[in-house]
């Protein structure tokens, strides 16, 4: 029962991914080609041939007032208009200033009076019309960042969950015998991926495909780099007998068109020399490469387990295509969680991109055990996307809580909220514990030494 609920999940979840990504493709295709998210490299030069072409126009349609001053209607000071909201307030003066160039070469001041008060208008509305423009671009780059960092979140999240639910069901019936689970055995995977890390592209997909196929029942499999232009056609990794790589086969076409698990019970993939074609994804890199499945038991090809085979393979990915980051961290903090280096390594990224801010704090309690109940509180108020390390040693305990997008003026009410619980269920603060609470934002630049800076600040003191 539980299987089936986590299919539907998982299936429903991968087919609102690929329908939202389809209509946001399609937006964003009409949205480049009005407002483009960035100065192109031709900008300039586009909006100083419209430019061109709207005067030249004008002059022609009336050559005795090319600007159209005595038109009811500026109509070039709207297009200019249109370009300062396409590329933002620079690129809107530079529209302004064709008009003035135009006005300063045509007309004869000694013949014709140029209304300054409409020209200085037309050019404090390029400005006003520019700044807005630039201003919301602004905002919806961070909104954009942000919602990059909340869907990597859930997907690792998505991934976690469905693993830990396939990794229960599977000891219930296989692996009773056996002193690992699934995670654990992931676990010492990823541990084989960082030992190679710059030793290849790719690093253990022969290990991974060979625990795959043992958990999953594969018999022949083959795992293909992705490349710019489909799949290389040496195989990364196998099992069993060799096979070529068939570019043109209906169901790996599908798979790369998608980046989804396609099988034989696909809709138009009835026809195919394979049986499964497993995408691997890392959230930070895209498509990876492909397993392709050629032989399996019969008893063995359900949606469940060909579900759990994608997950093992992206869950094992996205460890080693975070292992630079995490690796910077824990050279700092060798004692900082896998987990809690990589989400702190996202979010300098998140800073550094698009200036959102997240903050980092340190809760140090001065004995343990003393204050077990205080740091129970601290585990049980985290909000969803909050992270928690418990870094205990002989003299104190340190609560480190990492707290995505989130300033230091939200963190502070985050104390404030700790300090009231506190308050409330042991009728005392954390001032009166003795708590020392520090907090800063999460750094672009080396997020390991500022964790270490917590980690010792009290010792320095």
């Amino acid at each position: 029962m539980s299987d089936a609920i986590m299919n539907t999940v998982t299936l429903s979840t991968d087919t609102g991914r690929r329908t939202t990504a389809d209509s946001a493709g399609r937006e964003s295709r009409y949205l480049a080609i009005v407002a483009p998210n960035g100065l192109r490299g031709f900008a300039v030069v586009e909006v100083l041939a419209g430019m061109a072409v709207a005067l030249g126009l004008s002059y022609v349609l009336r050559p005795g007032d090319p600007l159209l001053i005595d038109s009811p209607y500026p109509w070039l000071w709207l297009l200019a208009t249109i370009f300062a909201l396409r590329y933002g307030a620079l690129l809107g003066v530079v529209a302004g200033l064709c008009i003035l160039a135009t006005a300063w070469l045509l007309y004869d001041p000694a013949k014709y009076s140029i209304p300054t008060v409409l020209f200085a208008g037309g050019m404090i509305q390029l400005v006003v019309a520019g700044h807005c423009s630039d201003l919301w671009r602004g905002r919806l780059r961070r909104l954009s960042a942000a919602n990059d960092y909340l869907d990597d979140r859930l997907g690792s999240l998505i991934t976690s969950h469905y693993l830990l639910c396939a990794s229960h069901e599977h000891m219930e019936r296989e692996m009773l015998g056996r002193p690992v689970t699934l995670r654990d055995a992931v676990a010492q995977l990823r541990e084989a991926g960082r030992a190679m890390q710059g030793s290849e592209e790719a690093p253990g997909m022969q290990q991974l495909l060979e625990y795959a196929a043992s958990v999953c029942s594969v018999d022949q499999a083959a795992i293909f780099r992705a490349t710019g232009d489909g799949l290389a056609a040496d195989a990364l990794a196998s099992i069993g007998a060799d096979f070529p790589l068939e570019p043109e086969d209906s169901l790996l076409v599908a798979c790369l068109e998608t980046h989804q698990l396609t099988h034989l019970r696909s809709p138009d993939c009835q026809s195919s020399a394979y049986i499964a074609c497993v995408p691997i994804v890392a959230h930070d890199r895209g498509l990876v490469a492909v397993l392709v499945v050629r032989s399996m038991p019969f008893l063995a090809l359900t949606t469940e387990n060909l579900q759990l085979l994608r997950t093992l393979s992206n869950y094992y990915v996205d460890g080693w295509s975070q292992t630079a980051s995490v690796k910077g961290i824990r050279q700092h903090v060798p004692a900082c969680p896998d987990e809690f280096a990589l989400e702190l390594g996202r979010l300098a990224r998140v800073s550094d991109e698009a200036g959102i801010p997240s903050t980092l704090m340190a809760f140090r309690f001065p004995q343990a055990a003393a204050y077990q109940s205080a740091i129970d509180i601290l585990r049980s108020e985290r909000r969803s996307l909050d992270l928690i390390w418990v870094h205990a040693s002989d003299q104190a305990s340190i609560v480190f809580v990492l707290l995505p997008l989130t300033d230091t003026l939200a963190a502070h009410a985050y104390r404030l909220r700790m300090q009231r619980e506190c308050q409330v269920r042991l009728g005392l603060d954390l001032d009166g514990m003795g708590v020392r609470v520090d907090a800063l934002a999460v750094p672009v630049q080396a997020p390991g030494l500022a964790l270490r800076h917590l980690l010792y600040r009290g010792q320095h003191d």
